[in-house]
């Protein structure tokens, strides 16, 4: 028989949307202040890890146990350029042409993995899974899924 820190349990799967175009994560920006060399998010970084924070919060805000390790499911749905030939709208609706533009992946993920940092869970440490996929849509936006991925054993190596 599993101990009471082995057993199954149910987990805990939230959801939320961002409206608007997907935005990836700006490299930090430097500046010199006297002697020493300041380090600084840029603003439009900054903006939208708020916009991502307020919209968890009021959708949402429940914060994942620690320890708890977690799956992050992203979909970024880019919108379609007014200047885009109509025979090519339907394809990209249906996902047979897909976004090859910026943001990347990578920069997505990371804007929302950070901005959730200590908001949404304890540290991002916790996630062991991430998905992350890009579309087309007539309304740009990001859906973000987040559960608790079913652990049946604790990390032994966690203390």
């Amino acid at each position: 028989m599993l101990s009471e820190n082995k057993m199954r349990r149910s987990t805990m799967r939230i959801s939320f949307v961002i409206h608007g175009e997907p935005f990836g994560k700006e490299r930090p920006r430097f500046c010199n202040k006297g002697l020493r060399v300041v380090t600084y998010t840029p603003e439009k970084t900054a903006n939208y890890e708020k916009r991502v924070r307020e919209e968890y919060s009021r959708k949402v805000g429940i914060k994942f146990k620690e320890k708890i390790p977690i799956e992050i499911k992203i979909k970024a749905f880019y919108g379609i350029s007014k200047h885009t030939p109509k025979k090519w709208i339907e394809p990209m609706l249906e996902g047979k042409i897909l976004p090859t533009k910026k943001p990347d992946v990578d920069n997505i993920s990371k804007l929302i993995c950070d901005a959730l940092n200590g908001v949404c869970y304890h540290d991002d440490v916790q996630i062991c899974k991430l998905q992350i996929e890009k579309f087309y849509s007539e309304e740009p936006h990001v859906e973000v899924e987040i559960k608790e991925m079913e652990v049946i054993e604790e990390d032994p190596y966690y203390n």
